[in-house]
């Protein structure tokens, strides 16, 4: 039996500057639980089952800051030189590229018939807009 299991206990962002205070973007809401769990297991000792797989997610706080938010989609504008078709044009090829491979492993799975438990938690996040 193989057993990975990682977890984050808390999370936060910051965005820009804005004279002396930071604004708070994403935080964890309660530092005593753990934000984010990851349980993997492959042929458990004590199931029938040949993985488990347990994701558990506490929510998000996500706070709005609309210079944060500016700068960020700033930062990731293409020049205007780009060709955004080219751009397009070869992602579309990479993600069918992915869809194939993804296709072929799923078959694989079904064919040799193996056993998952999959627990997934995922709590909802919100978003504050001041």
């Amino acid at each position: 039996a193989i057993k990975f299991e990682t977890k984050i206990d808390s999370f936060h962002v910051t965005g820009l500057p804005d004279n002396s205070t930071k604004p708070r973007l994403l935080s964890s809401l309660d530092d005593a639980t753990s934000l984010f769990q990851i349980i993997f297991e492959i042929n458990p000792l004590d199931e029938t089952v040949a993985q488990r797989c347990i994701i558990e997610a506490e929510p998000l706080e996500m706070i709005y800051d609309a210079r944060t938010v500016n700068s960020i989609v700033d930062f990731f504008r293409p020049p205007k030189e780009v060709n955004l078709a080219q751009l397009t044009s070869a992602t579309l090829t990479k993600l069918e590229e992915f869809r194939d491979k993804t296709a072929t492993g799923l078959l694989y799975i079904i064919e040799t018939q193996k056993v998952l438990d999959l627990k997934i938690n995922l709590k909802a996040s919100y978003v504050i807009i001041p």
